[in-house]
Order: C-alpha cells, then sequence, then structure tokens
C-alpha cells in the first residue's frame, strides 16, 4: 500500500498528492543548485570544512542530514498499524534473510 495514498483523505486527495510531487520536483532541482553553491563556498573558505575538505564537508554534512531524516522517519506512524509498525521499522525489515526451516514431522530417533 502506498503511504501517501493512504494519509490523504479520500475527498481531495489530489492537492496533498500535488503538494508531495511539487515538492519532490523542487528538492530535485534544488539539491544539486545548492550542493554546488556548497562546495564552491567551502572551496573559496576550506576553514569552514573543519579539516575535512570540500567534499568531505559535504559527505558529513549528508551524513547528518540523512540521520535526521531517518529519525523523522520513524517518528511517523502508519495508519491502521500498531506503534510498532513504525513507518521507520520496516527499514530494519528491508534486511535480507534466510527462509527458516519448517519443524520436521519425522519422529527423533
Amino acid at each position: 500500500a502506498n503511504l501517501n495514498l493512504a494519509m490523504a483523505p479520500a475527498e481531495g486527495r489530489a492537492l496533498p498528492l500535488a503538494v508531495l510531487g511539487a515538492a519532490t520536483g523542487l528538492g530535485a532541482a534544488a539539491g544539486p543548485v545548492i550542493g554546488g553553491l556548497l562546495i564552491d563556498l567551502l572551496g573559496r573558505y576550506p576553514e569552514l570544512s573543519l579539516g575535512l575538505g570540500a567534499y568531505g564537508a559535504i559527505f558529513a554534512l549528508s551524513t547528518v542530514g540523512r540521520t535526521a531524516a531517518f529519525a523523522l522517519l520513524y517518528a511517523v506512524e502508519e495508519p491502521g498499524r500498531s506503534r510498532r509498525g513504525r513507518a521507520g521499522g520496516s527499514l530494519w525489515l528491508a534486511r535480507p534473510t534466510l527462509p527458516r526451516r519448517k519443524a520436521s514431522t519425522r519422529p527423533a530417533a
């Protein structure tokens, strides 16, 4: 099930989904521009990069941003799921696991 569709009200669903699409498009367009400006700024003022270099500082900032985004995602609760079934919790379930063996029905020897 699509979490965006589940959270949008049945009536007037187009507006929240349009806002989501516009925000996604704006982020996709603005991200590279802002990243380029940050790289340029850190190249001109290396003391702002805290000794990491321009690209190292960008990767460190990216790690902080992704960690904050994951923390916010973990706080989102999916509709119709228990408190344990959070949206972020399903990320932990996405890891590959081995299939469980069925219990043998043969009597022990």
